[in-house]
């Protein structure tokens, strides 16, 4: 306890006097700069130790209780650091630069309020409140710069920011009013049913709290509208963005999230969950930079594109009538899916689609894409195997269907299916089914997995040679002798298999039948063979 009898005096011209209990007994406080405070309470008024009219530009008062402006007294806060548990404004405070600060009391934003009804806050001002800033429904806080840090921010009016070097700190920031412009957010976001985030054009606002949270409205009108820490999107809220949206830390979206109209990038993982729906939609591009995971839907409309350059997996499905692109790579379902396009579905030359097969059922048991519109094939396709499944001679898995198709994989990695047998992918590009079938491929002479020209040619090549018995280049049917049951055995086999490059589609995916010419000699051979078997007979 610090007693200040009648007779005695304190001089503080700098330094520090920060003091536990103090009794003022009528002495002298003579202050003219440096630090005084106490845990008690004051009063700014005649006959008060500080005096009736108080600049702070020199100054800082540090008071554990009420700070009490007198009737016809003032408070000039102008620099250094005002704080106290709360202060009762009778006379006349103003705050143009240095630390406001509440330690006990709430900071109003109203009728009435410390700071009025419609306070601006500048670059050089700090308000710190360890409880909570209330705006009200008809309060305005408009920040130009400075900060404001508090436990929590309740806004129920307008909080306009102006400036990236305003910042709102803290805890919480309660929003079910309106916050709008450009500046910084270090507090979490919890956007109520009834709150509005506006972001419009030139607009930069940038949120770096963590857990944030919306269930009403959060709109980007052509600015730029930047989360740093996680943000959910609940099923009762939406997030509309036109320019530039970054989900640094990540958007789990159960509600809506809508693009619309010209151009929007978009960065940062999105989760889209089973409640989630995305759309696209009045002729925009949408462009997702970060990895996205569909359990929902993801609508597409009518002269929309979505382009994905980052990895999309998830069963959800894709409607609407636009086109779906993906650069980067596409894995359908968490575990095996049916996923639908309502489209048309785009895979470019750097996309790699990832089929599981773990059985025979087309959803439950292996990949399947089911595409309304046209598909557009490039980049390559890995077929995996999942739970220890083994595929048997003749299987067949629908793993594309399509409304037309254009192009080709540019390569196939398949798994090997053991048990002497082989994939089939003749028909990929045909109808998009993967076979497997044993792999001796009769006919095939040349080893190239299909039986054409090439191989007949094989035959014509060596016809009526004695050759060594089973020999595979030339005698199928592995008599030791180059005839007409190795013929047969080639044209009886005709196009089987898969055409070199066709499943790729870089190659020709029809081998045509032999010609004239080839037809001609084939009737030679076979009258000759005929009259072997007649003169043998005579």
């Amino acid at each position: 306890t610090t007693t200040l009898n009648a007779t005695g005096s304190i001089n503080i011209n700098g330094g520090s006097a920060l003091l536990g209990t103090f009794v003022d007994n009528g002495g002298t406080l003579n202050f003219t700069s440096g630090t005084f405070g106490h845990n008690g309470n004051v009063t700014i008024g005649v006959g008060g130790p500080v005096g009736s009219i108080i600049n702070t530009s020199t100054k800082s008062l540090i008071f554990g209780g009420t700070i009490t402006v007198d009737p016809g007294s003032s408070l000039n806060v102008n620099g250094g650091i005002l704080s106290a548990g709360s202060i009762q404004n009778l006379g006349a405070l103003t705050f143009t630069s240095g630390i406001l600060e509440l330690t006990s009391d709430d900071l109003e934003v109203d009728f009435g309020g410390l700071l009025s009804r419609t306070p601006s806050v500048f670059v050089g001002q700090d308000i710190k409140v360890t409880n909570s800033v209330n705006v009200s429904g008809v309060g305005l806080l408009t920040m130009n710069g400075g900060s404001i840090t508090a436990g929590t921010l309740n806004n129920s009016g307008i909080v306009q920011m102006n400036s990236l070097s305003a910042l709102i700190d803290g805890g919480t920031f309660m929003n079910a009013g309106t916050l709008r412009g450009t500046g910084l957010i270090n507090a979490s976001l919890n956007n109520t049913a009834s709150g509005v985030v506006d972001v419009n054009t030139w607009d930069n606002l940038i949120f770096n709290g963590t857990g944030n949270t919306n269930n009403g409205l959060i709109q980007n009108q052509g600015g730029t509208l930047q989360f740093n820490g996680d943000l959910t999107n609940n099923a009762g809220g939406t997030l509309t963005a036109r320019g530039s949206l970054r989900l640094i830390g990540g958007l789990t979206n159960d509600g809506n999230l809508a693009f619309s109209t010209g151009i929007t990038d978009v960065f940062g993982s999105i989760t889209n969950s089973v409640t989630g729906q995305v759309s696209v939609a009045g002729g925009s591009t949408s462009s997702f930079f970060g990895t996205f995971a569909n359990s929902g839907d993801v609508f597409v409309g009518f002269d929309s594109r979505a382009i994905f350059f980052g990895d999309v997996s998830g069963p959800g499905s894709f409607s609407g009538t636009g086109v779906v692109e993906f650069t980067g790579g596409f894995s359908p379902g968490a575990s095996p899916a049916i996923v639908s396009f309502g489209g048309d579905v785009s895979l470019s030359g750097s996309a790699n689609l990832l089929i599981e097969l773990g059985g025979l059922n087309a959803g439950s048991e292996f990949d399947q894409l089911d595409i309304a519109g046209d598909l557009v094939l490039n980049g390559s396709l890995d077929v995996l195997l999942i739970n220890a499944f083994t595929p048997g001679n003749g299987d067949s898995f629908d793993i594309l269907n399509w409304g037309s198709l254009a192009g080709g994989f540019s390569a196939i990695n398949l798994p090997t299916p053991g048990g002497g047998l082989n994939w089939d992918t003749s028909n990929l590009l045909i109808d998009g089914t993967l076979s497997v079938v044993s792999s001796a491929l009769v006919g095939d002479l040349d080893g190239d997995g299909f039986v054409g020209i090439n191989d007949l040619n094989i035959v014509l090549g060596n016809w009526n040679q004695n050759v060594p018995p089973a020999n595979p280049l030339a005698d199928p049917s592995g008599d030791g002798f180059v005839g007409i049951d190795d013929l047969n055995a080639v044209l009886g086999n005709w196009n089987a298999g898969t055409p070199p490059g066709a499943a790729s589609g870089q190659g020709n995916s029809s081998v045509p039948e032999p010609g004239t010419f080839g037809l001609v000699v084939l009737g030679g051979l076979l009258l000759s063979a005929r009259s072997r078997r007649v003169g043998t007979a005579s």
